[in-house]
């Protein structure tokens, strides 16, 4: 119920006036689907009447993939409400690189049921978030992920944790300065990027400490694959005489990350130690 100073108001006045004077759009649609009512601003949005019409008339009406795809995504979510006990729904959906929050919310007309929709434009908002979040999420110096992202991550069974540490890299800083050091580091980081598949991701978490989760490789495979890349790290003149050793960890041995991470991180120091050992042994 809208209540009105009829004394000085028309009702349907003011009734027109709210729906005309959103910014957005408003519409009400049947439980079949029918348009019964819309403001302005949606009827702009179609080329053509839709009144009367449902969301899959319009579908067929329209060429553009992007409006399509939200015309599908619009009836999914009246049915959603329809089929929910919930009385209202709020979504954020997506045309092509557009975003929509909406409302929706249940009406009864004529002991018929209906859906009322309320939608604005919130693509400007949701760049600055993803902004705000690769931001929060990736490594200043090297763009890679950071020890945040790699704390909220979720993580599977079937995922190999890698705990790596760079060799040598104190003596790269002291001999060629903390910029060329920092060189190094980037160079590292989008070698390794470049090295694995692209369901692998790459974290620094610090210095020079990095931590790779493999996505769907067991250990043996993990291992191989970092060997490899530490053989092409130490022949390279890029990276200076740097190296790495790493240890490896499978999400399955462990209840949680932490467990598998701290499992990893030990098995990197004892590869470390063993490698210095030899080098020593060598000379």
């Amino acid at each position: 119920m809208i209540y009105i100073d009829t004394d000085n108001y028309q009702k349907n006045e003011i009734v027109n006036l709210i729906s005309e004077s959103f910014p957005g759009f408003f519409t009400v649609r049947k439980m079949s689907g029918e348009h019964v009512a819309y403001n302005q601003i949606y009827k702009s949005f179609f080329p053509f009447e839709v009144m009367g019409k449902t969301l899959k008339d319009i579908s067929e009406l329209v060429d553009d993939s992007d409006v399509i795809d939200l015309l599908i995504q619009c009836q999914h979510n009246d049915e959603q409400l329809f089929e929910s006990e919930e009385s209202i729904l709020v979504l954020i959906e997506s045309m092509g690189s557009s975003y929509f929050e909406s409302v929706r919310y249940f009406l009864e007309i004529d002991n018929q049921p209906h859906v009322a929709l309320m939608a604005w434009d919130i693509t400007d908002r949701v760049k600055v978030e993803k902004k705000l979040k690769f931001q929060l999420e990736r490594d200043g110096l090297t763009g890679a992920l950071n020890k945040h992202a790699l704390l909220m991550r979720t993580y599977q069974e079937n995922q190999t944790i890698a705990y790596l540490d760079l060799d040598n890299f104190k003596q790269v800083n002291d001999h060629f300065g903390h910029s060329v050091g920092d060189e190094v580091l980037i160079l590292f980081t989008q070698y390794m990027q470049q090295a694995l598949s692209r369901h692998d991701c790459v974290y620094r978490i610090g210095g020079d400490e990095f931590v790779i989760v493999f996505d769907c490789a067991s250990i043996q495979q993990a291992e191989n694959i970092l060997v490899e890349a530490r053989s092409y790290v130490e022949r390279s003149e890029r990276f200076k005489g740097v190296s790495f050793s790493f240890g490896l960890d499978a999400m399955s041995n462990h209840a949680d990350f932490d467990a598998s991470l701290k499992n990893a991180d030990v098995k990197l120091y004892q590869q470390k130690r063993m490698r210095k050992m030899n080098t020593l042994a060598v000379s």
